[in-house]
C-alpha cells in the first residue's frame, strides 16, 4: 500500500498467492508493533525478499515495483533474525507454510543458509 491504496505490480515466478499469504501473515505483521499505518503491503515485502532469495540479486536490484529496497532490507532484519530458540520468523513461516492443511510449499525451499550466510544478503547492494 502506498498512500493508503493498493498499486498493481507486476506479478513474479517467486511470487506466492495472496491467499498463501494469508496463512502466514500473522506471524510476519507481529514481527514489528504497528505504531502507525504501514506504508507497503506486507505482501509486496515478502514477495519482494522471495524474489531477492530466489534470484540471488543485490538489494538494489530488486524491481523497482517491489517496495523500496530499504524497506524490503529492513523487515528482511527483522524476519531473519533468529529468536531465543535460534529460530528466526522466516524459518517459523516456512515450518507453517509447509506443514499447513494445503500441504502447499514455497515456490522454493528457504534454506537456514541462505538465511543467514549468503554474502549478498548483508551487504545491502
Amino acid at each position: 500500500m502506498k498512500g493508503g491504496e493498493m498499486d498493481m505490480r507486476k506479478s513474479y515466478p517467486s511470487d506466492i498467492s495472496r491467499e498463501q499469504f494469508e496463512e502466514i501473515r500473522e506471524e510476519l505483521a507481529k514481527a514489528k508493533k504497528a505504531t502507525h499505518p504501514r506504508k507497503y503491503d506486507l505482501y509486496d515485502i515478502f514477495c519482494a525478499i522471495l524474489y531477492l532469495l530466489k534470484e540471488g540479486c543485490t538489494w538494489r536490484a530488486i524491481p523497482h515495483d517491489f517496495p523500496k529496497w530499504q524497506n524490503v532490507r529492513y523487515h528482511y532484519d527483522i524476519w531473519a533474525s533468529p529468536d531465543e530458540d535460534g529460530v528466526s520468523i522466516l524459518e517459523g513461516v516456512n515450518f507453517i507454510y509447509t506443514t499447513s492443511r494445503t500441504g502447499n510449499q514455497f515456490p522454493f525451499p528457504v534454506p537456514r543458509t541462505i538465511l543467514f550466510h549468503v554474502p549478498f544478503i548483508s551487504q545491502g547492494r
